[in-house]
């Protein structure tokens, strides 16, 4: 535990980087939006934290502590193919979110295990200061994590697996599919690796349709110039987990998105963002698509590519999660990729059956607050999408 949280507190303090400042500064609503939820998160976990409502703090903790995870594994793909830091994560954000999520899982298990010698509330406080600062990567992260001896297996045991909230324990140990690897003890230097060492993309086979390029036949291309949130977003999908008795699981096919602009507006890369985000906005699971490669009349073309949602059904229901569509595209004059519109599916929408999706004006809003839902066309177009339940069929299991 440090010696002087108070004197380290006033020494990064001193930098200036308040979260209100940070957030002011931010370029693009989306960007402060998102900022800012993640901000009143972590503000809730340490409240929580600091009230001594362990049950809630840790269930916070773990909750913000998987949407970083989450972030880091999206964005690690980056620097295996040359691009860091072009439209996606710079090393340092990279390299804080790492050990922001770390620290998380430390606080865990220091509540729940006595033995645990980890961060205290008041460095947890120090991390709230400036979080926005940190997470943007304007400032070092301001706690030494290395001095926290304590084995991986060990602290994933206790920070998840034997958490006193079932739900988020439960979508993280599903022992019968194949699992994301978490993140790890981040042993980086202040000068600099990338700090995403300990994080994998799941490597998976991705079917591309007839309308759609794999992105190894992308990276060399000289017709365009590919943001790096674009490339690592080339077709992250998951394969399907099998069903069991006990657990069934919910497929989407994504057929096309209606937009009046759809052959006029010029999409560079349409991709849609599929994200299950639970009543506290935070995100239990996230897959991309690969681009589309065909647009006709008023219609982005996806082919039915189809997205296997991770985790079991029951889990998205008990956790009242909702499930987000956001169709994104490259915008060559910014070199970044931004959100175009977005639909989102109930968790009581899951089920079989074809469904005509309302489409609505950007930002996204996982929380779905009926002020900041506005309908992003007048005209009677759609996101055309087809649900498919998995399940173990009785005969078989006889």
């Amino acid at each position: 535990m440090l010696s002087h949280p108070e004197d380290l507190k006033m020494e990064f303090l001193a930098q200036k980087h308040s979260n209100e400042n940070v957030l002011d500064g931010l370029e693009g609503e989306e960007a402060a939006d998102t900022y800012g939820r993640w901000m009143k998160q972590f503000q809730s976990c340490v409240q929580f934290d600091k009230w001594g409502q362990v049950v809630e703090a840790v269930e916070a903790y773990q909750a913000l502590e998987r949407t970083f995870t989450v972030r880091v594994e999206n964005d690690t793909g980056m620097s295996e193919v040359g691009l860091e830091g072009v439209g996606g994560m710079t090393r340092r954000q990279r390299d804080n979110c790492v050990k922001l999520a770390f620290a998380m899982k430390l606080r865990i298990a220091t509540m729940e295990d006595g033995r645990i010698d980890g961060p205290s509330n008041d460095e947890m406080d120090i991390i709230l200061e400036s979080f926005v600062a940190i997470v943007h990567g304007l400032v070092s992260f301001p706690l030494k994590l290395e001095q926290y001896d304590i084995q991986q297996s060990e602290l994933d045991k206790i920070a998840r697996f034997e958490s006193m909230t079932p739900l988020k324990g439960e979508i993280e140990i599903s022992h019968e599919v194949p699992t994301v690897p978490s993140i790890g003890p981040p042993h980086i230097d202040t000068a600099g690796s990338g700090g995403g060492g300990d994080a994998r993309v799941e490597k998976s086979p991705v079917k591309y349709s007839s309308s759609q390029t794999p992105l190894t036949a992308r990276l060399h291309s000289s017709s365009h110039v590919y943001s790096a949130t674009a490339i690592s977003n080339g077709g992250a999908l998951k394969p399907p987990l099998p069903p069991s008795h006990t657990l069934s699981y919910f497929s989407l096919s994504l057929n096309k998105v209606g937009l009046k602009d759809a052959s006029t507006y010029g999409y560079i890369d349409p991709y849609v963002i599929i994200t299950v985000a639970d009543a506290r906005s935070c995100i239990i699971d996230q897959q991309q698509t690969p681009v589309s490669r065909q647009i006709s009349g008023d219609y982005i073309h996806f082919d039915d590519i189809m997205v296997h949602l991770s985790i079991p059904i029951y889990q998205i229901t008990e956790g009242n999660c909702g499930i987000f569509l956001e169709l994104m595209h490259y915008k060559s004059e910014k070199k970044k990729c931004s959100c175009r519109c977005w639909s989102f599916l109930e968790c009581d929408e899951v089920e079989d059956g074809e469904m005509c999706l309302e489409i609505y004006k950007k930002p996204a809003d996982y929380a779905k607050r009926k002020n900041r839902i506005w309908l992003h066309s007048v005209k009677e177009l759609f996101f055309h999408v087809k649900g498919f339940v998995r399940k173990v069929d009785q005969e078989e299991e006889d």
